[in-house]
């Protein structure tokens, strides 16, 4: 399938050397472009494990960082001339424990022509299983605020939602590979489904569109070209 520019991964280098890459998330079945997930944001080694909470600098590094990541994010969308929206961008929870934090990162959205509702904020399910009944607070919060609300299940997939939190997500992230052999996933999928949200596949195959169409996923991203 032969794919436009739109549809291309595009990336730019930041200050740290890292490069800030947008991967289009694709309809399987028709093939255009509708959003984007924001990769890479966070180190790896700085995102927080289990074990004791983040102490107060390391929090405020972290929070620091993201609010770069918006600026940079923006510049990416300005420089490149992207219009995928939303625009998916992957945090750890306990960076937006603080209120004043989520407040700095709609001031930094103020300065660029990024609106709220264009940026998602995506959380893995290790994230809210850690933070038990989190969730719904941190969702409601982000929403009322104007921002979206993203969940990466592509590690993990145990995380029991609040039923009212399902209706507050956007977009859920699975792995391809994984649905109709793991129970669980294809539970969590159902549930997302019936509240409405968008199921991304990642690194499905172009023929398997129709299969994962009836299991509710009309969207990849980073697909295989069919052998």
């Amino acid at each position: 399938m032969q794919q436009s520019t739109s549809k291309r991964a595009t990336r730019t280098t930041h200050e740290s050397g890292h490069q800030l890459r947008l991967q289009p998330s694709l309809h399987l079945c028709r093939g255009d472009a509708v959003g984007a997930f924001v990769e890479p944001v966070f180190d790896l080694e700085d995102s927080p494990r289990f074990g004791p909470a983040l102490t107060m600098s390391n929090r405020d590094d972290l929070g620091s960082r993201l609010l770069k990541q918006i600026e940079q994010l923006a510049q990416v969308c300005d420089t490149t001339r992207t219009d995928l929206r939303p625009l998916i961008l992957p945090v750890p929870a306990r960076v937006l424990e603080m209120p004043s934090l989520i407040d700095a990162c709609l001031t930094a959205l103020a300065h660029t022509r990024l609106c709220p509702q264009e940026l998602a904020f995506e959380f893995t399910d290790a994230d809210m299983v850690r933070n038990n009944g989190f969730d719904f607070g941190l969702f409601r919060t982000l929403r009322m605020r104007g921002l979206r609300v993203a969940m990466d299940a592509r590690q993990s997939w145990r995380c029991q939602l609040q039923p009212m939190s399902w209706l507050m997500i956007d977009t859920l992230r699975v792995r391809a590979d994984r649905v109709g052999l793991d129970e669980n996933l294809d539970e969590m999928i159902a549930i997302a489904v019936d509240a409405g949200v968008s199921i991304v596949a990642e690194k499905p195959r172009w023929r398997d569109g129709d299969f994962l169409a009836r299991a509710g996923i009309d969207f990849g991203v980073a697909p295989y070209a069919d052998a």
